[in-house]
């Protein structure tokens, strides 16, 4: 399919990354952009700025998707869901719930809706401690009940793709960064948690020692993964491919780069380590790059100073001073 003149429906579109990419969909010329959001983490404000005549929204969660949501739809991309490593470990059963039944219930009701295209937003937890560096084909063995859910909503994207037609790609997603990513949690990821803290003057918390590495890819970088995914999708049903520069940076490189992007820089404390967390991630992104022409544009200073800039910028709107 092409997204130029489509309907495409994003599950999970008023969050951080699914925001962006109703933006790019619209900018890659889709005639409109359904999202579905029950607003658990998304928020309506991160769509404010696109033209409302081409975005609808429907404020519910993915188990309840019936046709009437699907009607028409061209594409889908798939993206709500339990996204906390921490609150996995907590509640394994809620984020089964959400993860599992809930792709089986977008899966569903898109291949019954005749829907041609699909992209999922899967995770690089599926490797778990796997020793990278992690092709497509290393083993799967998540740390994780959130990693493992997502190894099974891959399952069901590939058997959906087999045996009803559904043509769906899994993109495996390593650590996303970028503009309106939400820190406001004790599961905050690392980029957000260290801007967070540094434009507040606060000290940038690691946990453990900070030679643990991580794939870092900005988010705009990730809007185009799934846009080439969903038109290629026809073409490697079922497939799963690794999203990531394909270049680690450790946790203490990246404290120190955001330092170098602040006006003020900040000092770092070290807390202990989390259970689940992934020590070393290290990404093989040769089989994206032949089969989606997937190379990232953005590199991780450029993303950074993006990053911070956009957050300065909410900081000075909600009339706090950055010393």
């Amino acid at each position: 399919m092409q997204v130029d003149g489509s309907r495409i429906l994003v599950t999970g579109g008023a969050g951080f990354i699914g925001s962006h990419l109703v933006g790019a969909l619209l900018h890659r010329g889709a005639t409109e952009v359904l999202v579905i959001d029950d607003l658990s983490t998304g928020l309506l404000e991160n769509l404010t700025p696109l033209p409302e005549e081409r975005v609808s929204v429907y404020s519910m969660d993915i188990r309840d998707v019936t046709s009437r949501e699907l009607r028409n739809v061209d594409g889908v991309v798939h993206l709500a869901a339990d996204v906390s490593v921490g609150a996995s470990m907590k509640d394994p059963w809620a984020t089964f719930d959400a993860n599992v039944r809930g792709t089986l219930a977008v899966l569903e009701t898109a291949a019954d809706a005749g829907v041609g295209s699909l992209a999922f937003a899967s995770s690089a937890a599926v490797y778990g401690d796997t020793p990278p560096p992690l092709s497509e084909d290393s083993p799967l063995r998540p740390l994780s009940p959130y990693g493992a859910s997502k190894l099974a909503a891959e399952s069901l994207v590939r058997m959906f793709a087999n045996e009803r037609g559904l043509m769906g790609i899994s993109l495996r997603l390593f650590n996303v960064y970028g503009p309106r990513q939400r820190a406001d949690s004790e599961y905050a990821a690392v980029v957000p948690a260290f801007v967070s803290a540094g434009l507040a003057g606060e000290p940038m918390k690691v946990h453990g020692d900070g030679t643990q590495t991580r794939e870092l890819v900005y988010v705009g970088d990730v809007c185009d993964a799934f846009v080439t995914a969903l038109e290629r999708a026809g073409h490697y049903p079922g497939r799963a491919f690794n999203i990531a520069p394909g270049a680690p940076v450790t946790v203490n490189d990246l404290a120190e780069a955001v330092n170098n992007a602040l006006d003020a820089p900040v000092g770092v404390e070290h807390d202990p380590p989390r259970p689940g967390d992934i020590h070393e991630s290290s990404a093989d992104v040769r089989a994206a790059r032949e089969a989606l022409g997937f190379v990232p544009r953005t590199t991780l200073e450029g993303g950074l100073r993006a990053t911070i800039e956009a957050e300065k910028e909410k900081v000075y709107i909600a009339g706090t001073t950055i010393e």
